[in-house]
């Protein structure tokens, strides 16, 4: 790294060469600079259109205004993943308080259930669960064939319900152990859920870490840059 005049900043990168016009930022300047930021020196960013007035023929030249451009661009492509993030929390949020209210309804259901269920084969018969009495479900009293239907307990119902078909229940049930598989594959969910947000979480306090550390960098390099140009103007005319 070495260091230019007073007039333009005093870090400065070779840039390759190119036949792009002077003042110009070519695909290969902005390759070199990837390999300097890739150094870990600056942060990642967009830069092209903060660059193309600070390139002389032989440098690119890091002005404080250009590292304030850059740190800003990369908190704008960081601010921009996090709000990403943020929004796909909450509605898995949404959608985790909606699976626990049905892993709950499930619950209370299957509950009702055993105890009209066959002892040895678990089929349950659908007139008794017709006259059995109301459930209660999302904090609300209702009739527990209903209920069901609503769960989507019923839909393998042997032999199926036929809707807007007038039935004989008592020709047709369900098997608890289907209910344990609803529930079984409501708790597999909900598991992965949980893992997912685990690890949306920890790419969220990532973000926020990174995004901390560009603020640092920026301050640091706009810093030494400023030390820079105060010591060459205390060196003119010396």
């Amino acid at each position: 790294m070495t260091i230019t005049n007073a007039a333009a900043l005093s870090l400065s990168l070779p840039i390759a060469s190119s036949s792009a016009p002077s003042g110009s930022l070519s695909s290969d300047d902005i390759r070199a600079l990837s390999d300097f930021v890739a150094s870990g020196r600056l942060a990642e960013g967009d830069y092209r259109e903060a660059l193309n007035d600070v390139v002389t023929d032989d440098h690119i030249a890091f002005t404080p205004d250009l590292i304030v451009a850059t740190v800003r661009q990369r908190l704008r492509s960081l601010d921009s993943e996090l709000g990403e993030k943020i929004d796909r929390l909450e509605d898995n949020a949404n959608a985790a308080e909606l699976l626990n209210n049905r892993q709950r309804n499930v619950s209370s259901a299957r509950r009702a259930l055993a105890r009209l269920a066959d002892p040895e084969t678990g089929e349950i018969n659908l007139a008794d669960v017709y006259n059995a009495p109301q459930i209660k479900i999302d904090g609300e009293m209702k009739n527990f064939f209903q209920a069901l239907r609503d769960l989507g307990l019923l839909d393998n119902a042997e032999p199926p319900l036929v809707p807007d078909v007038p039935l004989d229940l008592s020709e047709h049930s369900i098997l608890l152990s289907n209910v344990d598989s609803v529930m079984n594959e409501l708790q597999s969910e909900a598991r992965s859920m949980n893992s997912g947000n685990e690890l949306l979480m920890l790419s969220i306090q990532t973000l926020t870490q990174q995004r901390s550390q560009v603020i640092q960098l920026g301050t640091s390099l706009v810093q030494k840059v400023s030390q820079s140009e105060q010591a060459i103007a205390q060196n003119i005319g010396r």
